[in-house]
């Protein structure tokens, strides 16, 4: 286990997913979101902890087998950094979840014809 690359990954999960350039769909139920990288699955889970939500992130490869899994408590553990990788997670699971539902596409073409019908 390399917590490390684990920091990395949930990192670059959140900034690419903020910018736009990974999609995401849900995957099954809303508390499963998956993208395809690299021939690779990841999937981002939210899930019932004793203290609250956990998010985790399975890595499958192509026969559909999980090869690697790490969750927000298992990076946060000795972080020298004192980084918040609960927040950083769910913050991605829930901008992941809003573009996989089409929720932001839905609000901006809301917004666009009640601009449209009522200018301000």
């Amino acid at each position: 286990m390399s917590l490390d690359r684990y920091r990395r990954l949930a990192a670059l999960l959140k900034n690419k997913t903020e910018d736009g350039s990974l999609s995401w769909s849900l995957a099954g139920d809303q508390s499963v979101l998956q993208s395809n990288i690299s021939g690779y699955t990841l999937q981002l889970s939210e899930s019932d902890g004793d203290r609250g939500s956990i998010y985790t992130v399975d890595i499958f490869n192509k026969d559909g087998d999980i090869i690697d899994s790490f969750n927000d408590e298992d990076i946060d553990k000795d972080d020298l950094y004192a980084q918040n990788f609960y927040g950083m997670m769910r913050e991605t699971f829930h901008a992941a979840k809003r573009k996989a539902s089409g929720a932001d596409r839905a609000l901006d073409e809301i917004l666009k014809s009640l601009d449209e019908m009522f200018p301000f």
